[in-house]
């Protein structure tokens, strides 16, 4: 889903690989949702990330998740084994492995999705916005007392 200046080159790379039959172009969807709430397995194999959104919808859909362990971000949120699971950045092998794992293991897919719809209740609106306040107040509190 999406587009992006990769696009000409992903469609002319799934025709080499023999595979323009088993992968789908969509575009930008307004609702990707409906298509991840479908979805086997979530992969995010990225290099870098800040706080990965997508990931955190994912597992809130309930989408057995993957996740490069990045300097930042999924580790932040998934817990390897428990809600999702890790694997080294830039490592195909790895990735596979995991992927063919949970592709293999419906119990270990359904484990995973329910943890991961746990998960992703620890970082409901309401919540966080508790946390900020209890950190501020914290810090008014301790500017006061000096």
């Amino acid at each position: 889903m999406g587009k992006g200046k990769e696009e000409g080159f992903l469609k002319k790379l799934a025709k080499q690989l023999n595979i323009s039959d088993r992968v789908d172009f969509l575009g930008f969807q307004q609702n990707p949702y409906r298509y991840m709430l479908h979805s086997t397995v979530f992969v995010l194999s990225s290099l870098y990330e800040g706080f990965p959104n997508v990931l955190l919808e994912a597992l809130a859909l309930g989408v057995p998740s993957i996740a490069a362990r990045c300097p930042t971000g999924p580790e932040e949120i998934i817990a390897d084994g428990v809600n999702g699971l890790l694997v080294p950045p830039a490592d195909e092998k790895s990735l596979a492995e995991a992927i063919k794992r949970l592709l293999t293991d419906e119990a270990l897919r359904k484990r995973l999705g329910e943890a991961g719809k746990k998960c992703a209740e620890d970082f409901r609106v309401a919540k966080i916005i508790k946390e900020y306040e209890a950190v501020i107040e914290g810090v008014c509190a301790e500017s006061a007392a000096k």
